[in-house]
C-alpha cells in the first residue's frame, strides 16, 4: 500500500531558523498516521473556513504560532498553551468514550469481539514541525478507534446512546483545530506590550488583553519553542 506524505507548507509571516549549528543537528523523521474510517479521515484535510478547518491546516497553524513564539511573542505563546490545555481535554472526553466501549465488547456474552478494521485503510507519512501538530494527529487517531469500536458494537446489534457516540466529537475537534486562529500576526514582543507602543496597541485591539502570568513568563512548559537566541546557545 502507498504510503502518502504531507509537510506542512511554508509560511511567509515569520522566518525559518537558519543558524548553521541548528541545521547541522536537526532530526527529522516520517511518522506514520493509520485511518481507518471515513469520518477520522475527514478530519485530516480540511478548509480554512469556519469550523472546516483539518489537521494540515491546524499543523500550519501550529508552526506559525512556534516561530512567533520563538520570536517572543506572547500572544503566540498564550494561544499555544490555550490549545494544548484544550487537546488534552479532548483526549480525556475520547478516553472515557473508549472506556466505555471497551467495557461494551467485553460484556457480549458468548462472542469475542474484535475491534472491527478497515483491510484497506489510510497511511499518511507525516513530517510535522511543532509537536502540537503530532498531538493533533493523535487525536485523530484515538477518535478513529473509538468509531471502530462503536461500529463494532453496532454490528453485534448494541447501540450506544447519544452521549457516548464518538462521532459528536468530530465537531469539537473542527473547533479545537481552529482555536489559535484567533491569533493575528503582528511582530509584536513582549517588549512592545510592556512599552505600550503602538504595535501593542493594535495587537491589543485585534486580539485583546494578554494575561500578566504568559507576559511574565509564569507558565512555561516543555513544548513552549525557546527563543531564538537561547536555542542555539543550550546544550
Amino acid at each position: 500500500m502507498s504510503v502518502e506524505k504531507f509537510e506542512e507548507m511554508t509560511i511567509t509571516t515569520t522566518e525559518q531558523p537558519t543558524h548553521e549549528l541548528e541545521k547541522k543537528f536537526h532530526l527529522t523523521g516520517d511518522v506514520c498516521l493509520t485511518i481507518h474510517t471515513k469520518s477520522a479521515y475527514s478530519l485530516f484535510d480540511g478548509t480554512w473556513k469556519y469550523q472546516e478547518m483539518g489537521l494540515l491546516q491546524f499543523a500550519e497553524l501550529m508552526r506559525n504560532l512556534c516561530f512567533a513564539a520563538r520570536k517572543d511573542d506572547p500572544y503566540a505563546e498564550s494561544y499555544l498553551l490555550k490549545t494544548y490545555d484544550a487537546i488534552l481535554a479532548m483526549h480525556k472526553d475520547i478516553q472515557k468514550i473508549e472506556s466505555y466501549c471497551a467495557q461494551q465488547l467485553t460484556q457480549v456474552r458468548g462472542f469475542e469481539v474484535p475491534v472491527f478494521s478497515n483491510t484497506q485503510f489510510h497511511k499518511k507519512a507525516l513530517r510535522f514541525y511543532t509537536p502540537f501538530s503530532y498531538m493533533g494527529a493523535r487525536l485523530i487517531a484515538d477518535l478513529d478507534y473509538t468509531l471502530r469500536q462503536a461500529y463494532s458494537l453496532k454490528q453485534m446489534g448494541i447501540l450506544l446512546d447519544r452521549d457516548k457516540l464518538p462521532a459528536r466529537l468530530m465537531p469539537k475537534i473542527r473547533m479545537l483545530f481552529g482555536l489559535a486562529r484567533r491569533w493575528h500576526y503582528h511582530g509584536i514582543t513582549r517588549k512592545d506590550v510592556l512599552e505600550n507602543n503602538q504595535i501593542a496597541q493594535r495587537a491589543k485591539t485585534d486580539m485583546g488583553d494578554i494575561s500578566a502570568a504568559v507576559l511574565q513568563k509564569k507558565i512555561r512548559f516543555v513544548f513552549l519553542p525557546r527563543p531564538l537566541w537561547q536555542s542555539y546557545l543550550e546544550k
